[in-house]
């Protein structure tokens, strides 16, 4: 018997599965209480080509190496 078989919704409380591309993530949440409800949500995001720091939309220069978006 795995330690896995013990795992049901009663012990997840969420789970969030980040997508992320160049210049857009897209977010999933979904409520373990409610498994039928699933929320997206469009966060605007750029990833540095130097450092690969994930910026958010209003950065013109990555927050860790300064490099232009």
């Amino acid at each position: 018997e795995s330690p896995n078989d013990h795992i049901n919704s009663h012990s997840i409380n969420n789970s969030i599965n980040v997508i992320s591309d160049d210049d857009v993530a897209m977010e999933d949440v979904i409520d373990a209480d409610d498994s039928a409800a699933k929320h997206e949500q469009i966060i605007v995001k750029w990833i540095c080509q130097r450092c690969t720091l994930v910026n958010s939309e209003h950065s013109d220069r990555c927050d860790v190496c300064s490099s232009p978006r």
